[in-house]
Protein backbone atom coordinates (compact mmCIF):
# COMPACT_ATOMS: atom_id res chain seq x y z
CA UNK A 1 0.00 0.00 0.00
CA UNK A 2 1.03 3.64 -0.36
CA UNK A 3 -0.17 6.99 0.97
CA UNK A 4 0.11 9.77 -1.60
CA UNK A 5 2.78 7.79 -3.41
CA UNK A 6 4.80 6.97 -0.28
CA UNK A 7 5.09 3.18 0.16
CA UNK A 8 3.87 1.62 3.40
CA UNK A 9 5.23 -1.58 4.88
CA UNK A 10 3.83 -4.55 2.99
CA UNK A 11 1.84 -7.17 4.89
CA UNK A 12 1.83 -10.88 4.17
CA UNK A 13 -1.24 -12.71 5.41
CA UNK A 14 -1.22 -16.51 5.63
CA UNK A 15 -4.66 -17.93 5.05
CA UNK A 16 -5.99 -19.83 8.04
CA UNK A 17 -9.22 -21.77 8.45
CA UNK A 18 -11.18 -18.63 9.33
CA UNK A 19 -9.97 -16.81 6.22
CA UNK A 20 -10.77 -19.87 4.10
CA UNK A 21 -14.26 -20.05 5.59
CA UNK A 22 -14.86 -16.33 5.07
CA UNK A 23 -13.28 -15.95 1.65
CA UNK A 24 -11.49 -12.77 2.65
CA UNK A 25 -8.84 -11.29 4.96
CA UNK A 26 -8.77 -7.85 6.60
CA UNK A 27 -5.64 -5.71 6.83
CA UNK A 28 -5.04 -2.26 8.34
CA UNK A 29 -2.74 0.55 7.12
CA UNK A 30 -2.16 4.02 8.48
CA UNK A 31 -4.60 6.54 7.01
CA UNK A 32 -3.33 9.18 4.57
CA UNK A 33 -3.32 12.90 5.30
CA UNK A 34 -6.52 14.91 4.73
CA UNK A 35 -7.14 15.25 1.01
CA UNK A 36 -4.56 12.56 0.15
CA UNK A 37 -5.17 9.10 -1.27
CA UNK A 38 -4.22 5.59 -0.23
CA UNK A 39 -3.66 2.87 -2.83
CA UNK A 40 -3.86 -0.77 -1.69
CA UNK A 41 -2.44 -3.55 -3.86
CA UNK A 42 -2.82 -7.31 -3.39
CA UNK A 43 -1.20 -10.34 -5.05
CA UNK A 44 -1.93 -14.03 -4.49
CA UNK A 45 0.87 -16.46 -3.55
CA UNK A 46 0.15 -20.16 -3.20
CA UNK A 47 1.48 -22.39 -0.41
CA UNK A 48 4.40 -23.48 -2.61
CA UNK A 49 5.56 -19.88 -2.94
CA UNK A 50 4.40 -19.30 -6.52
CA UNK A 51 3.21 -15.71 -6.97
CA UNK A 52 0.51 -14.71 -9.41
CA UNK A 53 1.99 -13.02 -12.48
CA UNK A 54 -1.12 -11.50 -14.08
CA UNK A 55 -0.89 -8.18 -12.24
CA UNK A 56 -1.83 -7.00 -8.79
CA UNK A 57 -5.38 -6.00 -7.94
CA UNK A 58 -5.75 -2.50 -6.55
CA UNK A 59 -8.14 -0.09 -4.91
CA UNK A 60 -7.76 3.53 -3.81
CA UNK A 61 -9.58 6.04 -1.64
CA UNK A 62 -9.01 9.69 -0.69
CA UNK A 63 -9.46 10.90 2.88
CA UNK A 64 -12.03 13.70 2.76
CA UNK A 65 -13.55 14.59 6.12
CA UNK A 66 -13.77 18.36 5.61
CA UNK A 67 -17.08 19.81 4.44
CA UNK A 68 -17.40 22.73 2.03
CA UNK A 69 -15.96 26.02 3.28
CA UNK A 70 -16.63 29.70 2.53
CA UNK A 71 -14.50 31.13 -0.25
CA UNK A 72 -13.27 33.85 2.12
CA UNK A 73 -12.75 32.61 5.69
CA UNK A 74 -12.30 36.21 6.81
CA UNK A 75 -15.78 37.07 5.55
CA UNK A 76 -17.81 33.88 6.02
CA UNK A 77 -21.22 35.56 5.61
CA UNK A 78 -20.81 38.14 2.84
CA UNK A 79 -23.38 40.86 2.23
CA UNK A 80 -24.78 41.05 -1.31
CA UNK A 81 -22.25 38.64 -2.87
CA UNK A 82 -22.15 38.53 -6.66
CA UNK A 83 -21.74 35.63 -9.05
CA UNK A 84 -18.07 34.56 -9.08
CA UNK A 85 -16.16 35.50 -12.22
CA UNK A 86 -14.04 32.37 -12.47
CA UNK A 87 -14.09 28.81 -11.11
CA UNK A 88 -14.59 28.45 -7.37
CA UNK A 89 -11.54 26.86 -5.68
CA UNK A 90 -11.81 23.20 -4.72
CA UNK A 91 -13.49 22.64 -1.38
CA UNK A 92 -15.18 26.06 -1.40
CA UNK A 93 -18.84 27.07 -1.74
CA UNK A 94 -20.41 30.41 -2.62
CA UNK A 95 -24.05 31.28 -1.93
CA UNK A 96 -25.51 34.13 -3.99
CA UNK A 97 -28.88 35.77 -3.30
CA UNK A 98 -30.07 37.90 -6.20
CA UNK A 99 -31.64 41.33 -5.68
CA UNK A 100 -35.12 40.95 -4.20
CA UNK A 101 -36.70 42.79 -7.13
CA UNK A 102 -35.35 44.07 -10.44
CA UNK A 103 -34.42 47.39 -8.84
CA UNK A 104 -33.77 46.12 -5.31
CA UNK A 105 -36.72 48.13 -4.02
CA UNK A 106 -39.90 46.48 -2.74
CA UNK A 107 -42.92 48.57 -3.67
CA UNK A 108 -46.46 48.51 -2.29
CA UNK A 109 -47.79 46.26 -5.04
CA UNK A 110 -44.97 43.73 -4.67
CA UNK A 111 -45.52 43.67 -0.90
CA UNK A 112 -49.08 42.44 -1.40
CA UNK A 113 -48.11 39.04 -2.81
CA UNK A 114 -45.25 36.56 -2.81
CA UNK A 115 -41.83 37.56 -4.06
CA UNK A 116 -39.67 34.90 -5.71
CA UNK A 117 -36.25 35.19 -4.13
CA UNK A 118 -33.73 33.59 -6.46
CA UNK A 119 -30.04 32.88 -6.43
CA UNK A 120 -27.38 30.30 -7.09
CA UNK A 121 -24.89 28.08 -5.28
CA UNK A 122 -21.40 27.71 -6.72
CA UNK A 123 -18.52 25.36 -5.95
CA UNK A 124 -19.12 22.31 -3.78
CA UNK A 125 -22.81 21.41 -3.46
CA UNK A 126 -25.21 18.68 -4.51
CA UNK A 127 -28.62 18.83 -6.15
CA UNK A 128 -31.40 19.00 -3.53
CA UNK A 129 -29.22 20.73 -0.95
CA UNK A 130 -31.48 22.97 1.12
CA UNK A 131 -31.38 26.76 1.05
CA UNK A 132 -32.95 28.59 4.00
CA UNK A 133 -34.07 32.22 3.97
CA UNK A 134 -35.00 34.07 7.16
CA UNK A 135 -37.16 37.19 6.77
CA UNK A 136 -38.78 38.95 9.73
CA UNK A 137 -38.00 35.87 11.84
CA UNK A 138 -39.96 33.69 9.40
CA UNK A 139 -38.19 30.76 7.71
CA UNK A 140 -38.55 29.80 4.06
CA UNK A 141 -36.78 26.86 2.42
CA UNK A 142 -36.14 25.53 -1.05
CA UNK A 143 -33.93 23.03 -2.82
CA UNK A 144 -30.94 23.62 -5.06
CA UNK A 145 -31.29 22.46 -8.67
CA UNK A 146 -28.57 20.52 -10.44
CA UNK A 147 -27.17 23.76 -11.91
CA UNK A 148 -27.04 25.39 -8.47
CA UNK A 149 -30.04 27.68 -8.94
CA UNK A 150 -32.92 28.03 -6.51
CA UNK A 151 -36.16 30.01 -6.26
CA UNK A 152 -38.10 30.46 -3.02
CA UNK A 153 -41.43 32.24 -2.56
CA UNK A 154 -41.29 34.76 0.28
CA UNK A 155 -44.27 36.74 1.55
CA UNK A 156 -43.92 40.34 0.38
CA UNK A 157 -45.64 41.50 3.57
CA UNK A 158 -42.85 39.94 5.66
CA UNK A 159 -40.18 41.56 3.50
CA UNK A 160 -41.91 44.91 3.98
CA UNK A 161 -41.81 44.75 7.79
CA UNK A 162 -38.44 43.03 8.26
CA UNK A 163 -36.51 45.09 10.78
CA UNK A 164 -33.16 45.49 9.03
CA UNK A 165 -34.41 44.87 5.47
CA UNK A 166 -31.95 42.01 5.11
CA UNK A 167 -32.51 38.44 3.97
CA UNK A 168 -30.40 36.04 6.04
CA UNK A 169 -29.62 33.11 3.77
CA UNK A 170 -27.81 29.81 4.24
CA UNK A 171 -27.32 26.55 2.41
CA UNK A 172 -26.40 23.19 3.93
CA UNK A 173 -23.96 22.18 1.20
CA UNK A 174 -22.76 18.63 0.66
CA UNK A 175 -19.54 17.66 -1.06
CA UNK A 176 -18.98 14.55 -3.16
CA UNK A 177 -17.96 12.58 -0.05
CA UNK A 178 -21.18 13.50 1.75
CA UNK A 179 -19.60 15.94 4.21
CA UNK A 180 -21.83 18.91 5.01
CA UNK A 181 -21.29 22.52 6.01
CA UNK A 182 -23.52 25.57 6.36
CA UNK A 183 -22.58 28.44 4.05
CA UNK A 184 -24.19 31.83 4.66
CA UNK A 185 -24.91 35.09 2.82
CA UNK A 186 -27.05 38.20 3.22
CA UNK A 187 -29.05 40.28 0.76
CA UNK A 188 -30.14 43.81 1.64
CA UNK A 189 -32.99 45.71 0.04
CA UNK A 190 -35.12 48.79 0.54
CA UNK A 191 -38.88 49.32 0.79
CA UNK A 192 -40.83 52.12 -0.85
CA UNK A 193 -44.49 51.56 -0.09
CA UNK A 194 -45.64 55.12 -0.77
CA UNK A 195 -47.47 55.43 -4.08
CA UNK A 196 -47.01 58.70 -5.97
CA UNK A 197 -49.86 61.12 -6.56
CA UNK A 198 -50.66 62.27 -10.09
CA UNK A 199 -51.66 65.62 -8.62
CA UNK A 200 -48.41 65.93 -6.68
CA UNK A 201 -46.42 65.00 -9.81
CA UNK A 202 -48.51 67.57 -11.78
CA UNK A 203 -49.16 64.84 -14.34
CA UNK A 204 -50.96 66.08 -17.43
CA UNK A 205 -51.71 64.54 -20.82
CA UNK A 206 -52.59 66.24 -24.09
CA UNK A 207 -53.11 64.99 -27.63
CA UNK A 208 -50.42 66.85 -29.50
CA UNK A 209 -52.05 66.21 -32.86
CA UNK A 210 -54.95 68.38 -31.65
CA UNK A 211 -52.73 71.43 -32.03
CA UNK A 212 -55.33 74.05 -31.08
CA UNK A 213 -56.66 71.90 -28.23
CA UNK A 214 -60.31 72.15 -29.32
CA UNK A 215 -60.90 68.39 -28.99
CA UNK A 216 -61.14 68.14 -32.81
CA UNK A 217 -58.39 67.03 -35.20
CA UNK A 218 -58.70 68.62 -38.58
CA UNK A 219 -57.17 67.59 -41.88
CA UNK A 220 -54.47 70.20 -41.51
CA UNK A 221 -53.67 69.11 -37.97
CA UNK A 222 -53.49 65.45 -38.98
CA UNK A 223 -51.21 66.44 -41.87
CA UNK A 224 -51.30 62.97 -43.40
CA UNK A 225 -50.12 61.20 -40.22
CA UNK A 226 -51.25 57.63 -39.55
CA UNK A 227 -51.29 58.08 -35.77
CA UNK A 228 -52.23 60.61 -33.11
CA UNK A 229 -49.35 61.83 -30.96
CA UNK A 230 -49.75 62.66 -27.28
CA UNK A 231 -47.53 64.24 -24.66
CA UNK A 232 -47.50 63.49 -20.94
CA UNK A 233 -45.86 66.14 -18.78
CA UNK A 234 -44.78 65.94 -15.13
CA UNK A 235 -42.91 67.84 -12.46
CA UNK A 236 -39.32 66.93 -13.31
CA UNK A 237 -38.11 68.22 -9.94
CA UNK A 238 -39.95 65.36 -8.23
CA UNK A 239 -39.24 62.61 -10.77
CA UNK A 240 -36.39 60.10 -10.55
CA UNK A 241 -34.60 57.82 -12.96
CA UNK A 242 -36.42 54.51 -13.14
CA UNK A 243 -39.86 56.00 -12.47
CA UNK A 244 -42.47 54.95 -14.99
CA UNK A 245 -45.50 56.46 -16.67
CA UNK A 246 -48.18 54.09 -17.95
CA UNK A 247 -50.09 55.59 -20.88
CA UNK A 248 -53.27 53.99 -22.15
CA UNK A 249 -55.71 55.06 -24.88
CA UNK A 250 -58.89 53.97 -26.60
CA UNK A 251 -60.51 54.65 -29.97
CA UNK A 252 -64.27 55.02 -29.69
CA UNK A 253 -64.22 52.92 -26.52
CA UNK A 254 -61.95 50.22 -27.96
CA UNK A 255 -58.78 49.93 -25.87
CA UNK A 256 -55.41 50.26 -27.58
CA UNK A 257 -52.24 48.66 -26.30
CA UNK A 258 -50.94 50.54 -23.26
CA UNK A 259 -47.41 51.91 -23.29
CA UNK A 260 -45.07 52.06 -20.32
CA UNK A 261 -42.37 54.72 -20.46
CA UNK A 262 -39.40 54.42 -18.07
CA UNK A 263 -37.56 57.62 -17.23
CA UNK A 264 -33.91 57.11 -18.13
CA UNK A 265 -30.85 59.21 -18.65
Amino acid sequence: ASNDGVALSAQTVTLDSTALANGYVDVVFAKPAEGKSQVVRANYVDAAGNAASDGEVTDSAKLDTAGPAPIDPGNPIPVNPVDPVGPVPAGKTVLVVNPVTADGVLNAQEAQGNVQVTGKVYGEYQANDVVTLVVNQKTYTGQVAADGSYSIAVAGAELAVDGDKTIDASVVARDAAGNTATIGAKRTYTVDGTAPSNADMQLAVSISTDANNDAQVSTSELNGAENFSSRVSFDKSKAALGDQIVVSASNDGVALSAQTVTLDS
